[in-house]
């Protein structure tokens, strides 16, 4: 995915027990995309490296889904979970343990 925003809070409403994050292009059209069991393992994997809290898992998935969509940008206001140097580093070395994308913003 090229020139993605991922925005996790866009009012697209997923189906019951469905979860989503909603990705944007910028300047144009929008995607919906549902996470997979892939995302979610992904996603665990982060706690059980202990990059974040288990009460961190959404922010995981989301993490996930932005990586293994190959997302070029994720914008989030969350500074605690997501946007902080620490984490970014501690996603990255899971995301390279397992050959994926590093995130740039290290």
């Amino acid at each position: 995915m090229e020139n993605y925003i991922s925005h996790d809070r866009g009012g697209l409403q997923p189906k019951k027990g469905e979860k989503c994050s909603w990705y944007k292009i910028i300047g144009g059209e929008s995607k919906v995309i549902y996470s997979k069991l892939v995302d979610i393992e992904l996603a665990d994997q982060y706690l059980k490296e202990n990059v974040v809290g288990k009460a961190s898992h959404s922010d995981c998935v989301h993490i996930a889904l932005a990586t293994l969509n190959h997302a070029d940008i994720l914008v989030s206001y969350n500074f605690k979970h997501i946007v902080n140097i620490n984490r970014i580093r501690g996603y990255n070395s899971v995301n390279y343990k397992f050959g994926h994308k590093i995130n740039c913003n290290n």
